[in-house]
């Protein structure tokens, strides 16, 4: 074997020796409880499924995950005079900023609100 075989072979070798890293993905949604459609498709992602006498383990892994409402209930509703547009967090997510017909409506909060990215 001369130098380069030898060469060739080693910078081959971590290539070889690396193991298939599985594909990593975020689970999303809008709503979450027992039995709902985010429960089948996320759990099937969490843990596998069966299908009659068979496991199909989960094809990836869910690295991040997001609900907006946990058990899909309205939280609460702010009252404005004409329907909304657009809203968005004030400074220090307290202040809730609302566009209406051409008007800015303001509603603070009794907790602060969150980032959502």
């Amino acid at each position: 074997m001369n130098r380069r075989q030898f060469l060739a072979g080693a910078a081959a070798l971590p290539l070889a020796a690396a193991p298939e890293r599985r594909p990593r993905i975020a689970a999303l949604s809008t709503t979450y409880h027992v039995r709902s459609h985010s429960d089948n498709f996320i759990t099937r992602f969490l843990e596998g499924y069966w299908i009659n006498d068979r496991y199909y383990p989960p094809p990836c892994d869910i690295v991040s995950l997001y609900m907006d409402q946990v058990h899909g209930k309205q939280l609460e509703t702010i009252p404005v005079p004409k329907p909304a547009g657009n809203c968005n967090w004030g400074e220090g997510f307290r202040d809730l900023y609302i566009t209406a017909g051409g008007s800015v409506y303001r509603a603070r909060a009794r907790v602060n609100g969150t980032r959502t990215y």
